[in-house]
């Protein structure tokens, strides 16, 4: 199979956490390199191979302008990209998490008016909150599939077509509708982030992870620091959330 996702960790001023070579840190109960440790002979082997972490002491912290190239040169490759944000505070749930949310917010704050089903990242987000609902003790969470509408008329029409949708790639999921605030559509750019996430935030009190939407960044560089300046408001204070763009078709709904 030839690889197609690229993972990213989220530009912002918080240290890095080394949670490969300090297997206590990690958010499970087995040390994610624990075979690659027991082969180690006379030195750390391949673990001293893996990048240096960031910090704020050292010089290696890239500028604004090359992480957000990186973006682009990502999707200029037709890949799929997930942004990392609050892992730090991930915890793996139990086998009896029923109460526990894996949430999937499958639309990008300025919607367009092209299907669900026709969206690659929204199909995209789908595949991948289902492969973790799949894994080990997730099982035990709940996964929803959240539809913002404008008005519980229009939102109950999503919740239909989003159903038939979860059916046809057979992922069982609860699909939950949330009304955006009636002036979203007036509000300027930054504060239709900001409402976004204060929607997420007030509906995330018991979910473990969050999937969302990344948006496109901008063409123009000079744009660079307002584009991370969105994307910082998008998914401040949210569980650990991923930021997804999905340009590789992951799905089918012809079979």
């Amino acid at each position: 199979m030839t690889p197609n996702t690229v993972v990213i960790g989220f530009y912002d001023t918080s240290e890095s956490k080394d949670f490969v070579s300090e297997p206590d840190g990690l958010p499970c109960k087995k040390p994610l390199f624990s075979k690659l440790r027991r082969n180690q002979s006379d030195s750390r082997g391949h673990i001293d191979k893996l990048p240096e972490i960031e910090t704020h002491t050292n010089n290696s912290r890239i500028t604004v302008d090359s992480y957000i190239g990186v973006i682009k040169d990502v999707m200029a490759l037709r890949k799929n990209l997930c942004i990392l944000r609050h892992f730090d505070k991930l915890k793996r749930p139990s086998a009896s998490s029923s109460a526990l949310f894996i949430d999937v917010w499958p639309v990008p704050p300025h919607p367009a008016q092209t299907h669900i089903e026709d969206d690659t990242t929204s199909m995209f987000l789908l595949q991948l909150s289902c492969i973790l609902h799949m894994v080990g003790s997730w099982g035990g969470t709940r996964l929803r599939v959240m539809a913002i509408s404008p008005s519980q008329t229009m939102g109950a029409t999503e919740r239909v077509q989003l159903e038939g949708i979860l059916k046809i790639l057979r992922i069982e999921a609860h699909v939950q509708t949330v009304i955006q605030p009636e002036d979203y559509e007036t509000l300027p750019e930054v504060q239709k982030y900001q409402s976004l996430n204060q929607t997420v935030r007030e509906n995330s009190q018991n979910t473990v992870v969050t999937f969302m939407y990344l948006p496109r960044p901008p063409q123009s560089e000079d744009r660079n620091l307002d584009y991370l300046e969105k994307l910082t408001i998008l998914s401040e204070d949210l569980p650990p959330t991923l930021l997804v763009s999905g340009l590789s078709k992951v799905t089918t709904t012809e079979l």
